[in-house]
């Protein structure tokens, strides 16, 4: 028997932004062979200068599996699982899929290969891909590995084309990828499907799927997979905030954090014009000069699940969510219940509810039951006092994440939805605990355990229903160690957005984040997660309007992490 306890440092985080930034990497393609008959089959060749994934990064197909998509000149699309179990990562950066079991077992596909700088490969033995129109003109190829994307157009050189076959052969590089799917809204009973690649760990008892959601409310969103917790834990970790920066700044960056930074905004000519705090949640377009900075809670704490072991001497950690102790530092996913946010009765006099309509109708108002929550609330005081407000994160699907504790990398994923509430106590946006009493909020004067952190709220006392005004979805939040950009030459920075520029700088053209690995802060084992992200529309006008959004988003958060592994840690 085997116990190993590290002592070592990470993060867990807390965001109201959505979605994950992808990376798009149009190639060329050398080759690409389908058939349907007799013997179906499908060989994709680009020797392209291709980009390759990073290890332990958020589009590490080890940890998030992978999607390969084809689309046919008629619109029919076809998309086939690579889940992270037939993944092995390889020297100088390569990465190979395999299936010797095609073309049956875990995927039709039979092998993958990334090599970065040279090319990229797929052998399929069943592509499912039917061809029975006269010809397809164009065929295209994408492989999604998290949230690196490559993609191919062949429709130049053609050199067959016919019903059962399609050959054709150097196509240059498209202008950019197609948009990736999205979810449905609509006003009535509707079914919502989303194709993006979901996370999977080693665990047998996890798998990589694709889910679907059917709901009679007015607004559908299918949130990413997660990795719930495995049949058998080989351990656990624990993830504690530290404290970052004593303060993120006012609205704009008037006045300046102090610092410590871990990032910055550029102009268009690469000056920098702001720099980032730790510790600190940046939301909006260039119009974005209400709130300030989101300072996230320290001490707060998060459970997660060993699912399995790799590389040398096992000290690569495949994490999944964890039941944890309770709802203040488990991570399981919300529902499967709905009740209404804002407090009226529903269906059954006590919140219950199917749909917004059971809610008095608007938006986002019946919300899947919270089991779990990412963090104590966070204050958003403002310098406008009607406008202060508080965020309570909860977590919406199982936590999925990886662990090196020889390179010091980590990774975390989890899907988190933002419920906002517009307190408007300059003083306190969110309810304290204060000598075990709630100081105000839908509990106000009755027991508390125990305010987290220096700001001391907790989830013991959350905001009154009444003051709800809405819910961010962050589908999903990916952060990592490493180093993130998301750069825009015309300042809109995400889909849909109105104003240029972003966190109150209408200049801005580049937002930079960098997170840090062990022995990457202060004490020996310290770390750091970052990630810059799109937020969309609350579609609450008044959220919308003073955090400026659709719009960017960057996060940044030190912390520590306890590593338990063994079947005593259980």
């Amino acid at each position: 028997m085997t116990i190993v306890r590290v002592t070592a440092v990470a993060a867990s985080l807390l965001v109201s932004a959505v979605g994950a930034l992808a990376t798009d990497a149009p190639i060329s393609g050398k080759k690409l062979v389908v058939r349907d008959t007799p013997s179906p089959r499908l060989v994709f060749l680009s020797r392209d200068v291709v980009p390759g994934p990073t290890l332990t990064g958020s589009d590490d197909p080890t940890f998030f599996g992978a999607m390969l998509t084809v689309t046919g000149g008629n619109g029919e699309t076809v998309t086939i699982d690579l889940p992270a179990s037939g993944w092995k990562a390889g020297g100088g950066g390569s990465y190979r899929f395999r299936n010797g079991s095609a073309p049956s077992g875990i995927s039709g596909v039979k092998t993958v290969v990334i090599v970065p700088g040279r090319r990229l490969k797929i052998f399929s033995r069943t592509p499912n891909v039917s061809l029975n129109e006269p010809s397809q003109g164009s065929m295209t190829v994408i492989l999604d590995s998290g949230s690196l994307r490559y993609c191919a157009t062949f429709g130049g050189t053609i050199t067959r084309d016919e019903p059962g076959k399609f050959n054709a052969k150097d196509a240059p590089p498209p202008g950019a990828c197609p948009p990736r799917p999205t979810t449905t809204t609509t006003s009535s009973s509707s079914t919502s499907t989303s194709t993006t690649p979901v996370p999977t760990t080693t665990s047998s008892s996890v798998t990589s799927t694709t889910q679907t959601s059917t709901t009679t409310s007015s607004s559908t969103t299918t949130l990413v997979a997660g990795c719930p917790p495995p049949f058998l834990a080989l351990g656990g970790i624990t993830f504690t905030i530290g404290a970052g920066t004593s303060t993120c700044g006012g609205p704009a960056f008037s006045p300046l954090s102090p610092g410590p930074f871990t990032g910055r905004l550029e102009d268009g000519a690469a000056a920098t014009i702001a720099s980032l705090a730790s510790s600190c949640l940046y939301v909006g377009g260039g119009l974005s000069n209400v709130f300030p900075p989101a300072h996230i809670p320290d001490g707060a704490v998060a459970r997660l699940d060993v699912s399995g072991t790799s590389g040398f001497l096992g000290l690569g950690l495949a994490l999944s969510a964890s039941s944890g102790s309770g709802p203040t530092d488990c991570t399981r996913g919300a529902g499967p219940l709905r009740h209404c946010a804002n407090g009226l009765p529903g269906t059954n006099g006590m919140g219950l509810c199917t749909s917004d309509a059971d809610c008095g109708g608007g938006s986002a108002n019946c919300v899947l039951d919270a089991n779990c929550y990412f963090g104590p609330p966070i204050p958003l005081p403002s310098p406008v006092p009607a406008t202060s407000s508080c965020i309570v994160n909860v977590i919406g699907t199982d936590a999925c994440g990886t662990a090196d504790l020889l390179s010091g990398g980590s990774t975390l994923s989890v899907a988190l939805l933002a419920r906002l509430y517009l307190t408007s106590d300059q003083a306190s946006p969110c309810p304290r605990c204060a000598a075990g009493t709630c100081t105000a909020g839908k509990r106000a004067g009755l027991p508390c355990g125990g305010g987290v952190g220096v700001q001391q709220t907790s989830i013991d006392c959350p905001p009154a229903d009444a003051q709800y005004v809405g819910q961010l979805v962050v589908n999903p939040l990916a952060l990592s160690t490493g180093s993130s950009v998301m750069s825009a030459p015309d300042g809109l920075f995400c889909p849909s957005q109105q104003t240029l520029g972003a966190f109150g700088l209408a200049t801005a053209r580049t937002i930079r984040e960098a997170g840090s690995g062990l022995l990457g802060g202060p004490s020996l084992f310290s770390t750091t997660l970052a990630g810059i992200f799109c937020a969309p529309a609350a579609e609450n006008p008044l959220i919308d309007q003073t955090e400026n959004l659709p719009g960017p988003a960057a996060v940044s958060v030190p912390g520590t992490i306890g590593v338990c592994l063994g079947p005593l840690c259980l």
